[in-house]
């Protein structure tokens, strides 16, 4: 497949509590850019219906068509880390406007959100995400708290499936990846993303 590039919009890629660290799962670009709105992360959803906001009909819908759902790992196991008010901090150290990822899946199942989002295929500028260089302009992001494929619970894939699901319930069509699939220089979500897709959503497996 063709890989699009998208230098304006560049990446945090995974997460690492020391903001000059880098990890298994990704390296941040100290000198990237952020096009996206300042998330207010912490809105769960754990057992109930995964609610995006309804889309303005009296607002133009300006911009790129959703492609990708793209899957990370958080590159942390630690409890204190499971939760996007903490990945937001790390994200704002590196100068971005906060969390990079459109949700955040703890360790429990509990769905948090992060970017905003609303229920069309669009991707607004407000909406575009900060989590995979080349195609933040096209691609919702979410984010699995973990680093090693041993961390990852049923909860969160129980959690991840809904997600997928909801997607498509709005009529998104998108297919999914790791975050690996857009760069051989990471091993982030640190898990076979394959099977889990090829298991659950084998049409949404990308070529």
């Amino acid at each position: 497949m063709t890989k699009k590039k998208d230098k304006a919009n560049e990446v945090i890629q995974g997460s690492a509590p020391d903001p000059g660290a880098t990890d298994q799962g990704s390296a941040p670009d100290p000198g990237a850019t952020d096009q996206g709105s300042a998330p207010d992360p912490g809105a769960t959803d754990q057992e109930g219906d995964i609610n995006l906001p309804e889309h303005d009909p009296g607002k133009p819908q300006e911009g790129r068509k959703i492609e990708f759902l793209v899957i990370h790992c958080s590159a942390s196991n630690l409890p204190k880390h499971d939760n996007a008010a903490t990945i937001d901090a790390w994200h704002k150290e590196r100068g971005f406007k906060g969390i990079g990822y459109h949700f955040f899946i703890r360790h429990d199942g509990t769905l948090e959100t992060g970017r905003p989002l609303d229920d069309d295929p669009i991707l607004e500028r407000e909406e575009i995400g900060a989590h995979t260089l080349g195609i933040n302009k096209s691609s919702i992001g979410v984010c699995l708290s973990g680093i090693d494929s041993n961390d990852f619970t049923p909860a969160q894939f129980k959690t991840l499936s809904r997600l997928v699901e909801t997607l498509e319930e709005k009529g998104i069509e998108f297919k999914i990846a790791g975050h690996n699939f857009f760069t051989d220089k990471k091993s982030c979500p640190n898990f076979d993303w394959r099977e889990w897709v090829t298991d659950n959503f084998p049409e949404k497996l990308p070529e």
